[in-house]
């Protein structure tokens, strides 16, 4: 716990890091929005995830980090505009956490504003060397119309999951977390149709 500490203490005063697209980046302390850390390569020593809120905008982007043996930070993945929220209206915080099986849940939501509320929760793993989009789950309701309700929870490894409390089976492509950043944003509107 203290090791995570320092760690999380050193990260927030100032860091600089070569993301995958080969470009120098530097982020402050007060642009860092929520951090976990996992174990993605199963070595023992935790790897950091950390949401950026860069332009205090409404798009977040997300860093992956890999750590080495002696516990160096290595910038795996910069994935821009990867989650949406907001840093001043409660209700719409974006969010990562750890799950019990070391995968990571990147979380967004709108529960507070208009009548249309939902949550959303990407699963990111770790395959082949790659960060994936493993799981895919959507839950949306209506606060003025009690029958209009839904969403769908996907298993994108293994091609099954429910659709509105329905089984649904489905081809499975794999996307990588760049991949949905730039063209798995409309998933949400399959949870929407019948």
């Amino acid at each position: 716990m203290l090791r995570y500490i320092i760690l999380t203490y050193t990260l927030l005063l100032s860091f600089t890091a070569s993301a995958d697209q080969h470009q120098d980046m530097a982020f402050s302390a007060s642009e860092v929005f929520s951090v976990t850390t996992t174990d993605w390569n199963k070595d023992e020593i935790a790897d950091p995830v950390m949401i950026l809120n860069i332009n205090d905008g409404e798009q977040f982007d997300v860093l992956f980090f890999l750590s080495d043996e002696y516990g160096r930070l290595a910038l795996k993945h910069h994935v821009p505009d990867m989650v949406w929220g907001s840093s001043v209206m409660f209700g719409q915080e974006p969010w990562v956490t750890t799950s019990q099986n070391g995968s990571v849940i990147v979380g967004s939501q709108n529960s507070a504003i208009g009548r249309n509320r939902w949550e959303q929760k990407l699963t990111i793993a770790y395959r082949n060397d790659e960060l994936i989009v493993a799981g895919f789950t959507y839950t949306h309701y209506d606060t003025l119309d009690p029958n209009a309700y839904g969403g769908c929870d996907f298993n994108l490894l293994t091609g099954k999951g429910f659709k509105n409390e329905q089984p649904i089976k489905f081809d499975v492509n794999v996307m990588t977390v760049s991949d949905f950043a730039s063209g798995g944003q409309n998933l949400p509107e399959f949870c929407y149709s019948d």
